[in-house]
């Protein structure tokens, strides 16, 4: 049985779909509708607390002001480890080598966490203006959004199989030596799991950071991302919030 990579993405900090007619969002072409998101509204402070605790993309976040921004992590994981690795019995070629390990195939799976916040302040309320600045922030956040998605899809997911330990040991299933001759084989076979696991999970994820980091970096360019404040700015300047009842 060869490896299947398989992708999967998940939205555990934003459960609800946003209606993205209702507030003239744009919404990237190729981008599906699950992927539109209602946005978790946070303050500066908020903010500030989700960048310093994941891998985010922000837009302006270097020009000082963050109107949203897009997280993403990335977690590979195998199927079922106990099944799909197996201890090779010992041979007399190997009676004098630490406990070898062979991958006998199946599904590993890519999955990326995405979350998308939209800073309180951008927050649509029943002036139109105020939808339209929540559409500009939140337009440009979909695209980080449809980056992020396309280099899982098509861009990591086909290239995986090349990744030097992914192509040795899971596509070539060329055995894996781990552990020493003095621990038993027994215990050995206990911390296999997770070190292969984690072996694994480097080298794809410090492969996919470099591509998350490239798309993002062109999408928050300062020439690129200021058209988009401009726009904001000029919103603002004439937004008047109506008085409550």
């Amino acid at each position: 049985m060869s490896v299947v990579f398989k992708s999967n993405i998940k939205w555990p900090h934003n459960p609800l779909l946003l209606p993205a007619g209702l507030f003239g969002v744009d919404v990237p072409a190729g981008l599906l509708g699950i992927h539109v998101r209602a946005p978790n509204y946070v303050n500066v402070i908020g903010m500030q607390a989700v960048l310093g605790s994941t891998i985010a993309r922000s837009s302006n976040a270097k020009l000082g002001t963050v109107n949203g921004l897009v997280t993403s992590s990335l977690n590979v994981r195998f199927a079922n480890p106990t099944q799909q690795w197996s201890r090779l019995p010992v041979t007399a070629a190997t009676k004098h080598t630490p406990p070898q390990f062979q991958f006998g195939g199946g599904d590993v799976i890519l999955e990326l966490t995405l979350g998308i916040y939209v800073r309180r302040i951008n927050q649509p309320g029943l002036d139109p203006t105020s939808v339209e600045i929540f559409s500009e922030v939140y337009s440009h956040e979909l695209l980080h959004v449809f980056d992020e998605t396309r280099a899982l899809t098509n861009w990591l997911q086909p290239r995986v199989t090349n990744l030097p330990l992914v192509k040795r040991h899971l596509v070539g299933a060329k055995p894996y030596t781990h552990g020493s001759l003095s621990q038993p084989a027994s215990n050995v076979e206990k911390k296999f799991h997770t070190h292969i696991q984690s072996r694994i999970q480097s080298e794809i994820e410090g492969y996919w950071a470099t591509e998350h980091n490239r798309r993002g970096a062109l999408r928050d360019a300062p020439a690129e991302y200021d058209v988009v404040q401009k726009r904001i700015d000029a919103l603002r300047s004439r937004h008047v919030i109506p008085p409550r009842n």
